[in-house]
């Protein structure tokens, strides 16, 4: 079920909220439809404005597109084995992660979900990178936090011209 469009507050204020007060919004109905995992490391949270759900994330891998926390459509359910595999191998570095996030394949058409918007637009949203003249994916970002507290920060974004390229490197406590 689709909702109709919101004209709030920007969605940018939800990240910038949970990083300064460790919480959200009280009324997050505000906003266009959107899920955020927020939260201090060891309790992160989990929480879509769409469905109501509100609860603690558990440990494990865990995928979002445009919809819910591990829907089981192909691309997540790929990318979520594919992150397995570079962990369980060790090779998580911000380029195998944007190697993941660049994955072009559609599923076969009996593997995509029918979320209401015809087969032709399955096809296009099917694959974890979008690309089309008109709509596709802006940009990806990778975050790696190590024991220490150290963070990685780097996201690409995908426009006419050159690849544009973001990196920060700080410590929380």
């Amino acid at each position: 079920m689709r909702r109709a469009p919101i004209q709030g507050p920007t969605r940018g204020a939800l990240v910038l909220d949970a990083l300064e007060r460790e919480a959200l919004l009280p009324d997050t109905s505000l906003f266009e439809g959107f899920n955020l995992i927020h939260g201090p490391f060891g309790a992160l949270r989990y929480h879509s404005n769409v469905s109501g759900e509100d609860a603690p994330l558990p440990l494990g891998f865990h995928g979002i597109s445009n919809h819910f926390l591990d829907t089981p459509w192909p691309k997540v359910v790929s990318a979520q084995q594919r992150l397995r595999d570079l962990v369980e191998r060790g090779v998580v570095s911000p380029d195998a992660l944007f190697d993941l996030l660049l994955d072009g394949k559609t599923p076969a058409d009996a593997e995509l979900p029918d979320t209401g918007i015809g087969l032709e637009w399955e096809r296009v949203l099917g694959s974890v990178f979008i690309r089309t003249p008109t709509y596709g994916t802006r940009c990806s970002t990778v975050v790696l936090v190590d024991r220490s507290g150290l963070v990685r920060f780097e996201e690409r974004t995908y426009v006419p011209g050159p690849l544009r390229v973001e990196k920060f490197n700080f410590r929380i406590q």
